[in-house]
């Protein structure tokens, strides 16, 4: 799962467009504030649905967001 945080959050770093994804998702990991970043991963590119789903469905499984 660690490999699919690197992936979303390159793209993130790397696309002007994914900057509120970028800084979301520096905010869940680093400050474990992830409740906002379960909307922001609802409105991310289609090239990052995929691994936006599967971290929502890991944010779930691990208590993350209620």
């Amino acid at each position: 799962m660690l490999k699919r945080y690197d992936v979303l959050w390159y793209e993130a770093e790397s696309d002007k467009n994914n900057k509120e994804l970028s800084d979301s998702l520096e905010d869940c990991f680093v400050n474990g504030n992830c409740k906002n970043t379960i909307n922001i991963l609802l409105k991310a590119d289609k090239n990052n649905c995929r691994i936006a789903a599967s971290l929502i469905g890991n944010f779930y499984l691990h208590g993350k967001w209620c």
